[in-house]
């Protein structure tokens, strides 16, 4: 169970603790949503169980953390966008890789999750998602 509204906690309350920023990486080539792993408030284990997403391999994302400390984005099966505050309400902060609903399941109409700025989580179906997408890089574009 990698719940997307317990990862939206974890980036909420990293927001809270760093004056209202979502995590960004140090590292060329690091995925900034682990910076919650280690700077948030949950357990370490269990938050990179959660960055790691529905369909990351987790087994494969522990080795590569205990070893060298941080994740490549594509250990995660979230795509995150980096840079974001708590000031840009509206833009989604992460979303699924693959279409998949809460808890993982497939479904007919191809949802992917999506986490926005302010904690919100919401579902956007396969039949939606290019226009969700448009919307973001023009809101994006706004800022």
């Amino acid at each position: 169970h990698r719940c997307s509204k317990l990862l939206a906690d974890s980036l909420m309350h990293y927001a809270m603790e760093h004056e209202g920023s979502y995590p960004r990486s140090d590292r060329e080539g690091a995925l900034a949503l682990a910076g919650v792993v280690t700077q948030g408030t949950h357990d370490p284990d269990f938050v990179l169980e959660l960055v790691v997403g529905k369909a990351g391999d987790l087994k494969d994302a522990e080795r590569f953390w205990e070893k060298r400390g941080y994740l490549k984005p594509e250990h995660s099966s979230w795509h995150y966008v980096e840079g974001l505050t708590e000031e840009d309400e509206g833009l989604a902060l992460a979303w699924d890789k693959i279409p998949l609903s809460h808890n993982g399941a497939r479904m007919s109409s191809n949802p992917r999750e999506v986490i926005m700025v302010g904690g919100m989580v919401r579902q956007v179906n396969e039949a939606q998602w290019a226009q969700f997408l448009e919307r973001q890089e023009a809101l994006r574009r706004e800022r």
